[in-house]
């Protein structure tokens, strides 16, 4: 299996309760979404999110998201999908850092990993632990009296966990913290989350004041060190969460007994990958984890719900439904709240089928690069010897969505059949590998550049099907379907091919045929005479080509 088109979507996810608020005046009111689809070989494809929680929590924002994940495309084309670890290091090789950039991509591997084997990703993950994964609420910061009244509501839908946004002055914070807690019934459970907002000081202060509450302190300082102080201060369960991005950072955590329990979240440490190192450490380590992400919607909630349901229930401390926060749904199938619980899908992958009509046409796609696939992959394929199959007819079938694929599949069996296999190959491309209404004519402009390339190659008896491949692979909209019909008209109409005589033997007779048999009236011409104007082709016409007695379906469409 291999990766051959990567398309990136942006989506907009606005809050039900109109904003959410943190630390030092931070908040957001719509989150950026960046939804990534990796297709492949073998007709899955697979999908990841990552939504950053605006571009000052992390060091990561919604635009670098997107244009890391362009810089790392050229590089995943071509690879193994379904090699984790592999994918992994060929993204750290060549993107240092940005492990935010790298969680999409991912996610997305893991869930045709899950479909190529037809199970859910936590099962591949570890396996079920329990019925259902416990969730927390995260509670905007506001007023001590709001925030106060929240836990009802929130109570009300389920949850018993809650998440108090603090990290502000420190006087409003000890009140947060003592009219919350006030509200809390036998049973639940309180964290105090401060996202680095305190100086050493004022933590100080806040975490004396609360001494007799029974509260979690999370991460109240920006600096690893300052944290340790406070850590050593109080007596208070405490929880780190963004200085723990990586397997080091856990390390050096447990060495100075840092911490009682962690915030794992996975684009923070770079996927799905990275996360289930840290989770299964810590399960041997012995800390509970918070599991989770920075912010996200349908997708997002997919993974962690996968990630959480197969970790032991002893070492879940809580996790969180992002998709019940936000108004927009980007994907069928995706967990949702249960008396506060939530639990991963059991269907293969992640369990996800995006909404398109809700995400709409791709940012940009990137397909396998032609030149790069045939400078990879020997021509010379046993399984794909010309002998081994019918003339003109791919080894394995293109899924009707696969334009990249399928522009790089038939210029590599153009060059294995020769000058007998490339008029079919080129014809089962225009006809059975374009997503209707998908219209190549749309590229007209580029096919002035295309003819200086074929003219450039036109002793090659594969040249048309180059240049073709070429195009599709340029592919990145779509018009009207009502110009399909003209897609034959133009491959070798406008490409000025030299005439046959100037082409050498059969490759000069080919495509001089092939010019004739691109335009209409050569098509109708074919379908009666069973070869092209200027004459029949060896072995007769393809069996993809509209007339054959293989494919009469087709001979509508140009009638």
């Amino acid at each position: 299996m291999e990766i051959n088109q990567v398309s990136v979507y942006r989506v907009e996810l606005p809050l039900h309760e109109g904003s959410y608020k943190w630390a030092g005046g931070k908040g957001v009111e719509v989150f950026d979404c960046t939804l990534v689809r990796i297709g492949t070989n073998r007709g899955i494809d697979g999908w990841g999110e990552v939504t950053p929680l605006g571009p000052f929590y992390l060091p990561a924002f919604a635009e670098g998201a997107r244009t890391g994940i362009k810089e790392l495309v050229p590089h995943l084309l071509g690879l193994d999908p379904t090699e984790l670890a592999k994918v992994n290091e060929v993204m750290d090789r060549n993107l240092l850092g940005h492990n935010y950039v790298k969680s999409a991509i991912d996610m997305a591997c893991w869930d045709i990993l899950g479909k190529a084997a037809d199970m859910p990703v936590c099962q591949l993950l570890g396996g079920r632990f329990g019925e259902a994964v416990d969730l927390y609420r995260a509670i905007s910061q506001d007023t001590p009296e709001r925030m106060a009244a929240r836990v009802a509501e929130y109570r009300a839908e389920g949850y018993h966990k809650f998440q108090l946004k603090v990290g502000g002055a420190v006087e409003d914070d000890i009140a947060r913290i003592k009219a919350v807690s006030a509200k809390l019934d036998k049973g639940d459970i309180l964290v105090a989350d401060a996202n680095t907002g305190w100086k050493l000081h004022e933590a100080a202060r806040v975490v004396d004041a609360v001494r007799d509450i029974d509260v979690y302190i999370e991460q109240p300082c920006r600096s690893y060190e300052e944290c340790v102080s406070i850590r050593r201060r109080t007596a208070r369960p405490f929880i780190l969460d963004e200085n723990i991005d990586s397997l080091e950072a856990l390390l050096r955590a447990h060495a100075d007994g840092a911490m009682d329990c962690i915030n794992l979240k996975i684009s923070k440490v770079g996927g799905l990958t990275k996360a289930r190192q840290i989770r299964d450490l810590c399960v041997s380590l012995g800390y509970p984890m918070t599991i989770e992400d920075s912010w996200g919607g349908d997708v997002v909630t997919a993974a962690i719900a996968h990630l959480a349901h197969s970790t032991p229930e002893a070492f879940r401390f809580s996790s969180t439904d992002f998709n019940s926060y936000v108004t927009v749904s980007t994907a069928q199938g995706a967990p949702h709240r249960r008396d506060g619980t939530m639990r991963a899908s059991t269907e293969p992958g992640l369990g996800i089928r995006p909404r398109m009509d809700v995400l709409g046409e791709p940012l940009f796609t990137k397909a396998a690069d032609l030149a790069a696939a045939l400078a990879d992959r020997p021509t010379d394929r046993s399984s794909e010897r010309a002998s081994e199959r019918p003339v003109g007819r791919p080894a394995e079938p293109l899924p009707p969505w696969h334009v990249g694929g399928a522009a790089t599949s038939v210029a590599v069996r153009c060059q294995t059949h020769g000058s007998r296999g490339w008029l079919g190959c080129l014809c089962e491309c225009v006809l059975g590998s374009l997503r209707p209404p998908a219209a190549v004519c749309v590229l007209a402009s580029r096919l002035r550049l295309a003819g200086s390339l074929a003219s450039s190659l036109h002793g090659r008896p594969c040249v048309a099907a180059y240049v073709y491949a070429w195009l599709v692979a340029e592919l990145e909209d779509e018009r009207a379907s009502d110009e399909l019909g003209a897609c034959l008209a133009w491959p070798m109409g406008d490409l000025k091919m030299p005439a046959a005589s100037n082409r050498p033997g059969r490759a000069g007779q080919a495509a001089s045929r092939l010019h004739l048999a691109g335009s209409p009236s050569g098509l109708r011409a074919a379908r009666s005479r069973g070869g092209g104007p200027a004459g029949p082709l060896p072995g007769g016409l393809p069996a993809c080509l509209p007339g054959s007695a293989a494919d009469p379906a087709l001979t509508d469409r140009f009638r």
